[in-house]
């Protein structure tokens, strides 16, 4: 039997298994100090603390400076080294003239402090920027350490932008110097950041509230068809206009084609139409941000609404802009289709077509100067410039168009009959 193996398992083991775990122990070196025969004990508990008892006190006669082998280390009746200096009076001379703080840590003097400082920034710098880089599912919530996320326009608000503005408390920039080109450039792109938390803001709270109409509306925005876009993005920019900036950009988009069918063209002409006459366009003209009170701006949460809607403000005034400079040159475009409306004939089989009158372009611009100051004087230049068109429908339609414009706004008339004279 071999010796420390228990006697049952001596007893069981065949001398093949025996004979092929010794061999397989010689291959790995782990044979027993005599002779090189393999012993089941070498294993055992005790002689495994034996040789981790032997190992350390080599260690230690190695580390062992010259001179002092054999000599142990005295320790006081606690059990701690002790250098042999009686205890008393001279101890406590020796800890008060000891610079070392106690803990075993050395005074930091400020210039490691610095350092640990600027170290720690340029570590936190790094990590924001990999952090901004990354792409982020927003659903998840926000990036780390921006805000919660949540929307500034609480829901008991109004849903139109103007609407929400005119709500807000006045600022007096009095007595206050105006701001420097680059503080407003910060405010500008500060305002910027808040218009995308305010999107990422409404889409979660879409996707709590239906999450159907969150997945149609994703679907459709993705691979839909041209109609089911345009009603998309309108539906979109209804809900919320300072949160759907992308959506009314993708509908000046889809009005700026010139390939692909002019029916695109018409279909987002008409919602955008819409869109600025009824939830985008105050009645009033509409600023920039450099020409709001930014001196004036509050701290907090107060400040950020100022600032998102100052900034959304500013969208849309660069927006309409684009929007009328697209409609002056539709009203130009050669094409019947996009002068006009398409007009059903009596029978079924005859062709469609449109008459031939830019009245599709020309009506929105009429309604337009009609309904909002903004870019009246774009609108007016335009509108008065379709008298000279080479279609005769086109220039009586025009006419018919300013005639009604004055009707509504008898004071406009030295305006328009400057206009014209300068265009004749």
């Amino acid at each position: 039997m071999a010796k420390g193996m228990p006697k049952k398992e001596a007893e069981n083991d065949s001398p093949e298994l025996l004979a092929e775990v010794k061999a397989f122990a010689s291959q790995l070196g782990l044979s027993g100090a005599g002779g090189g025969a393999f012993e089941y004990d070498d294993f055992a508990p005790a002689k495994a603390k034996q040789r981790a008892a032997a190992a350390d006190g080599g260690n230690r006669d190695a580390q062992q400076p010259k001179g002092s082998k054999g000599k142990q280390q005295r320790r006081d009746e606690n059990g701690r080294p002790s250098d042999g200096a009686p205890h008393g009076k001279g101890q406590k001379q020796q800890q008060q003239h000891d610079p070392r703080p106690r803990g075993g840590k050395t005074a930091a003097g400020p210039g490691a402090a610095a350092a640990a400082a600027a170290a720690a920034a340029e570590a936190q710098r790094i990590h924001d920027e990999a952090v901004q880089g990354r792409t982020w599912v927003d659903s998840v919530g926000p990036r780390p350490g921006e805000s919660k996320g949540r929307s500034l326009m609480s829901h008991d608000e109004p849903t139109i932008w103007f609407e929400a503005a005119a709500l807000l408390p006045k600022l007096d920039p009095a007595g206050r110097p105006p701001l420097g080109e680059e503080a407003a450039e910060k405010l500008r792109a500060a305002g910027e950041q808040l218009i995308e938390r305010e999107a990422a803001a409404f889409e979660r709270d879409l996707e709590k509230r239906n999450a159907a109409d969150h997945r149609w509306l994703g679907q459709v925005r993705r691979g839909g068809t041209t109609a089911d876009k345009v009603a998309a993005m309108t539906l979109l920019v209804q809900e919320s206009a300072a949160a759907n900036l992308k959506s009314l950009d993708g509908l000046l988009s889809l009005m700026a084609k010139r390939k692909g069918g002019k029916g695109v063209v018409a279909k987002a002409l008409e919602a955008l139409q819409e869109l600025f006459l009824t939830c985008l366009l105050p009645d009033r003209r509409l600023r920039v941000l450099e020409q709001q009170p930014l001196q004036a701006l509050p701290p907090g949460r107060a400040g950020e609404k100022h600032l998102l809607l100052w900034c959304v403000e500013d969208a849309m005034k660069s927006r309409y802009s684009q929007f009328v400079g697209l409609l002056e040159g539709t009203s130009t475009d050669p094409l019947d289709y996009l002068k006009a409306p398409r007009r059903a004939r009596a029978r079924a089989n005859a062709p469609v077509r449109g008459p031939p009158a830019q009245e599709r372009a020309t009506k929105a611009l009429s309604s337009l100067l009609s309904a909002k100051p903004e870019g009246e004087a774009r609108l007016l230049a335009a509108l008065v410039n379709k008298l000279g068109d080479p279609s005769r429908k086109v220039a009586s339609n025009a006419g018919f168009l300013l005639g009604r414009l004055l009707e509504q706004h008898p004071a406009m008339k030295p305006v328009v009959v400057r206009e014209c004279a300068l265009t004749n």
